[in-house]
């Protein structure tokens, strides 16, 4: 999740968990998280119920990046049909 830039450290700095200290000893931390602005469209997308099953069925095997990419397509293609149709949420 953090490679995809969907989370990241709430504090801004560089990565999360591992920290390496002044003597260069590395030790892992607790390091609050936060979701970043991906994170939340990503999670939007995926919470429509007809795009998670179709994500399931049909991208079992995806990667995070491709289910991602499908969901956000699959979110843009459902707006536009709702927009058409005069459908509101």
């Amino acid at each position: 999740m953090y490679d995809k830039g969907f989370i990241e450290a709430e504090n801004g700095t560089y990565g999360f968990g591992f920290e390496k200290g002044g003597d260069g000893f590395v030790q892992w931390s607790v390091i609050p998280l936060r979701l970043t602005a991906s994170g939340h469209e990503y999670i939007e997308s995926i919470s429509d119920p007809q795009i998670w099953a179709t994500l399931k069925s049909k991208f079992k095997n995806g990667s995070i990046e491709t289910w991602q990419i499908a969901a956000k397509e699959l979110l843009e293609i459902g707006i536009k049909v709702a927009i058409k149709h005069g459908i509101s949420a």
